[in-house]
């Protein structure tokens, strides 16, 4: 950061390392960000994630594609169970390893880090929290898709015809 030369900025910390762990699910036709934050990234959590999405899909007969990016709780042996037991209303599609660029939410993860949330001191992990949601309901608010995001021209590249 820039800073008066001869003065030490203070910088505020809540003195402990707390997370929160996001999982995503991405609607493709509406742009819709669903969301849940929790303590720890594991099976038993991405599980509930999976439970939630379900219940947020009560009536829609449509399969659903998830895409999962091999990470190790995408691959514990309750999740491929709850994947097997849901399979005609799951389609699981497994991205190769270290494709982030492959994972549309992956750009989602980069808006909200960067442009949501960087730069600002939440005190706490609740007020982190609080502002995680914020930022996914003005996300979802605005007009603009998580295509947008993705698919978003460069001012520095010459404007196509």
């Amino acid at each position: 950061m820039w800073m008066q030369r001869g003065r030490q900025a203070k910088i505020p910390s809540p003195g402990t390392n707390q997370k929160l762990h996001i999982f995503a699910a991405l609607d493709w036709k509406t742009g819709h960000i669903d969301h849940r934050v929790f303590p720890k990234k594991n099976g038993q959590h991405f599980l509930a994630f999976l439970e939630h999405l379900e219940a947020q899909r009560k009536g829609n007969q449509r399969k659903a594609i998830l895409v999962l990016d091999n990470a190790s709780y995408h691959g514990t042996r309750a999740v491929g169970d709850w994947l097997e037991k849901h399979a005609h209303r799951y389609y699981p599609f497994w991205l190769p390893p270290y494709s982030p660029e492959l994972n549309l939410i992956d750009r989602f993860w980069g808006h909200l880090k960067g442009a949501a949330l960087a730069n600002h001191y939440f005190g706490n992990v609740h007020n982190l929290h609080q502002a995680i949601n914020d930022a996914v309901e003005n996300f979802n608010r605005m007009g603009e898709s998580l295509f947008d995001l993705v698919f978003r021209v460069s001012r520095k590249l010459p404007r196509a015809a």
